[in-house]
């Protein structure tokens, strides 16, 4: 039996890490659809949508991070302003 590259572990772990946080992203946008404005889960829904589609383009080891070449170029905007949503508002507060 051959042992898989190393690259090609790392590149399988961060396309299969992102299918994960982008299927759970999905769920709970859909959850947020019908979600009424004074529901009280309105904002760990957000927080939790933002987070999970950020995480694979802002994981720590920039090595493990996505390409955004994977999506549409049309997309690109929405992208932009979920990743910046998610650094100036949800991720600020962290140290």
């Amino acid at each position: 039996m051959n042992n898989t590259q190393p690259e090609s572990r790392i590149k399988y772990w961060k396309y299969h890490s992102a299918a994960l946080s982008f299927e759970q992203a999905g769920k709970i946008a859909k959850q947020l659809m019908v979600t009424e404005n004074n529901d009280p889960m309105l904002y760990p829904l957000t927080v939790s949508l933002h987070v999970l589609y950020s995480r694979p383009f802002k994981h720590q080891k920039r090595s493990r991070n996505i390409s955004t070449d994977l999506f549409h170029d049309n997309f690109n905007s929405m992208h932009e302003m979920l990743i910046n949503l998610r650094d100036k508002i949800f991720v600020s507060n962290v140290n």
